[in-house]
């Protein structure tokens, strides 16, 4: 009988998984489909299409190249964008050819998807870059579950991406790319075909451009397919809704947190991750001493700094990367080449994880793993998630690396495993 009731609370608990409620969501985020979704072609040369392919390959050479439409197709993209794939699956003016008709948002579901942060690490996503020089930009990908450590180049041809993630619920991939000059910052979206056994692969030849601007310097995705991104000039914690991220349209953005003169918590953030689609923990790049090394902002927003931002970690040397972990620990690197962290429900409890590293800059968690990005030395490192101070271990080298992100299987994938040894105990007795 005991195991009966086991198994009704594990199938309640997987309609009920998420804290934040869609109305919540939906009251922040407003649809912009009225909005001329402006569309961006591009041609690569490499799409990874299955393990087998990925492997008779070695890192080859790939460009990214795009032709931004014209206002007159922007106009037409957007009196077309509402039509069905079935009708018109050669569209010119929509090369997205997304479906707005049929398409269910995440939002209109109570329990949104999963947490970026959970499951089984299947792969690491890491950008990489030469300083100063254009055009050196790649993503690769890194399989967790290979025999060998390998690394493959999915995009090439980038400027500075300084930051990379992916919408498991959605399979959208963003890189953020900070460019090297003023107003030079882009986020690209890219369609992703994936498979936690063996593939991770572009779908198409096409992508979207959702943002241009200064300086954008990570981005994050919640339950609902949501994006987050922080900008480092205009010193702006903003938000894109998954209704624009699908349509495809540029610029369409909400404030949640800027500078101004009663806000001084943002100085040149450059790093943030989400906390459980409630919250956003990210780093300041300057005057980190006094606005925060380290800090928390509540999500949900009915205006710009309607909420208060909460400093949780204060240092004398500049911050660079961030990461939560499913054991409620904070995760930060520093230029003093060291990887420190803080308990949630206490920052003052906190420790140094790593020390003596040349130039840590991303990280990312998966699977009781912090994963560490040295752009200096060219290598990602990975320790354990607890609070005690160990040496890092090498698990690729790849020159100029910079940001990392772990591609896990999710939340749902573990809350099955609970319901299926619950079903079978149910069997059996």
């Amino acid at each position: 009988m005991l195991l009966k009731i086991i198994f009704a609370i594990s199938c309640t608990s997987l309609a009920t998984s998420s804290s934040t409620s869609a109305d919540q969501n939906a009251q922040l985020f407003k649809s912009s489909l009225n909005q001329a979704p402006i569309f961006v072609q591009g041609t690569l040369e490499i799409s990874l299409n299955s393990q087998a392919s990925i492997e008779s390959q070695n890192s080859p050479e790939s460009s990214l190249s795009f032709l931004q439409q014209d206002e007159a197709s922007s106009e037409s993209s957007s009196e077309t964008s509402t039509e069905s794939s079935s009708e018109s699956s050669t569209d010119e003016t929509n090369p997205l050819d997304r479906d707005t008709d049929d398409h269910q948002l995440p939002e209109d579901s109570d329990d949104g998807g999963d947490e970026y942060s959970g499951g089984d690490t299947d792969y690491i996503l890491a950008t990489s870059f030469t300083d100063n020089e254009e055009g050196t930009g790649k993503v690769w990908l890194i399989p967790m579950k290979s025999e060998e450590d390998s690394s493959y180049e999915i995009l090439g041809g980038l400027e500075k991406p300084v930051g990379v993630c992916f919408d498991i619920n959605n399979n959208f991939m963003y890189v953020a790319d900070a460019g090297f000059g003023s107003d030079t910052g882009y986020i690209y979206q890219y369609e992703i075909s994936w498979d936690e056994e063996n593939s991770f692969s572009l779908s198409r030849n096409i992508y979207a451009v959702v943002y241009e601007g200064e300086s954008p310097y990570d981005c994050k995705v919640d339950i609902y397919g949501n994006l987050y991104f922080v900008d480092s000039v205009t010193n702006q914690i903003n938000a894109i809704s998954y209704t624009d991220l699908y349509s495809g349209s540029k610029n369409q953005q909400y404030t949640l947190y800027q500078a101004d003169e009663t806000n001084t918590d943002i100085s040149a953030p450059c790093s943030l991750d989400l906390y459980k689609s409630e919250g956003i923990y990210f780093v300041n790049n300057e005057n980190f001493d006094t606005s925060g090394t380290v800090n928390y902002a509540i999500i949900n927003s009915t205006s710009i700094n309607y909420n208060d931002i909460q400093q949780c970690a204060i240092h004398d040397v500049a911050p660079w990367g961030v990461t939560y972990s499913e054991d409620d620990k904070v995760f930060y690197s520093l230029d003093s080449g060291e990887v420190q962290g803080f308990d949630i429900e206490n920052a003052a409890n906190s420790f140094v994880k790593v020390s003596k590293l040349s130039e840590p800059r991303g990280l990312c968690y998966g699977d009781g793993k912090v994963y560490i990005a040295d752009h200096y030395d060219g290598k990602i490192y990975k320790v354990s998630d607890s609070d005690e101070e160990e040496t890092p271990s090498v698990i690729i080298n790849l020159q100029g690396v910079y940001a990392v992100f772990c591609v896990n299987e999710g939340d749902f994938a573990r809350a099955i495993v609970v319901v299926w040894v619950a079903l079978i105990s149910y069997l059996i007795i």
